[in-house]
């Protein structure tokens, strides 16, 4: 699952493509980045090496997993097609970079390319039941159901 097109995010899936055989998924917005049909943003010069997205996902989607139902949260502002993956069963997030978590303490995302887009994306993560994120520039998060709302709450200030 690529969150978002970013060479720390997506700039490994063609390796592991020739290591493994991964159905690899991004969202719609997200998979040309990936695949080679656009060139990276946030990239001056040489790309990393494209890979093939199997699945284009668009917002809403789920899926079946062993942590019980996973629906895929499109979240841009940090990139566009980001997605956010939330695990209702388990009250738990995987907000790629929609937040992240300097020092163990939620906060939103790290350098966005829509600063606007991006608070809306926490606003709709904050309408979420979560009681643990996992940020992909942090760590794990253990947090009461209220805290993503106060990270929305700073960001619109």
């Amino acid at each position: 699952m690529v969150t978002h097109q970013d060479v720390d995010h997506a700039g490994g899936l063609a390796d592991v493509r020739e290591r493994a055989e991964p159905v690899a998924f991004a969202h719609r917005e997200c998979a040309p980045y990936v695949d080679g049909r656009d060139h990276p943003l946030k990239m001056n010069g040489k790309r990393y090496p494209a890979a093939r997205v199997d699945v284009e996902l668009t917002a809403g989607a789920r899926f079946a997993t062993v942590a019980g139902p996973m629906e895929v949260v499109h979240t841009p502002g940090h990139a566009p097609g980001h997605i956010s993956l939330y695990f209702p069963d388990e009250r738990a997030l995987v907000s790629g970079d929609a937040l992240h978590a300097p020092e163990g303490e939620l906060d939103g995302p790290r350098g966005p390319l829509d600063e606007e887009t991006a608070v809306e994306s926490v606003a709709t993560l904050a309408d979420l039941a979560v009681e643990r994120t996992l940020c992909h520039h942090g760590r794990v998060v253990e947090h009461d159901p209220d805290a993503v709302e106060r990270v929305r709450d700073r960001a619109q200030d």
